[in-house]
C-alpha cells in the first residue's frame, strides 16, 4: 500500500477546482464507478506537477486518507468545500456497500460530511471528517469479499485516532464490541 494517494483535481466551468469521490478507490471494491459526489477545493490545497493538478493525501489505514492542514465545511447552499486550516487534519474514510445493498452509518463523535459514489448495483460512502471521529457502520446486501476487512458480521465501528483510521468489527451480529 502506497503512503501517498493522489486524487485528480478538475475544474467546474474551467474556474472552480473540485475532486470527484469516484476518483477515490482505496478498497478496490465494485465495478465501474458511474457517478460520484463532488467536493470543491480551495486553490491553496491544490498541488501541481507534470502529471497535472491533484490533492495529495497520506494513506492512514486500509480505508483511510489524511490531508494535513485542511478541513471540510458546508456553504450556505449546502456545497462541500475543502479549505486550508493549519491546525486541522482532514480524514477521508471509505465504507463500501455490498452488491444490491448499501451501508447504514451513524457518526458517534466528531464532525463528518458524507458523500457517495454509485458503482453498478451498489454504492460506497465516503466520510470526510475534521479531526478525530467515531462512526458506527452496518454493511448489507450480497457480499463474499468484505468480511476479511469489515468483520464476519459486517458491522462495527471505524475510529479516527492518533493519526490513523482503524476498523473495529463487532464480535456477534447486532452486538457492539467492548472496545
Amino acid at each position: 500500500m502506497d503512503k501517498i494517494y493522489r486524487v485528480p483535481v478538475r475544474y467546474w466551468y474551467g474556474e472552480y477546482p473540485f475532486v470527484n469521490v469516484r476518483d477515490i478507490d482505496l478498497l478496490e471494491v465494485g465495478g465501474l464507478r458511474k457517478k460520484g459526489d463532488i467536493v470543491f477545493v480551495n486553490r491553496k490545497l491544490v498541488k501541481r506537477d507534470g502529471d497535472g493538478e491533484f490533492l495529495e493525501f497520506e494513506r492512514v489505514g486500509i480505508n483511510g486518507l489524511r490531508l494535513k492542514g485542511a478541513k471540510i465545511m458546508k456553504t450556505q447552499k449546502g456545497l462541500s468545500v475543502l479549505v486550508p486550516d493549519g491546525n486541522s487534519n482532514l480524514y477521508v474514510i471509505e465504507i463500501p456497500g455490498a452488491y444490491r445493498g448499501g451501508v447504514r452509518r451513524e457518526v458517534i463523535s466528531g464532525e463528518c460530511v458524507e458523500t457517495s459514489v454509485s458503482i453498478d448495483l451498489q454504492y460506497n460512502l465516503y466520510m470526510f471528517c475534521n479531526g478525530e471521529a467515531e462512526i458506527r457502520y452496518r454493511i448489507y446486501g450480497r457480499t463474499s469479499t468484505l468480511q476479511e476487512t469489515f468483520g464476519e458480521t459486517l458491522s462495527g465501528k471505524i475510529k479516527v485516532e492518533n493519526d490513523n483510521v482503524v476498523i473495529i468489527p463487532d464480535k456477534e451480529p447486532g452486538e457492539p464490541d467492548d472496545q
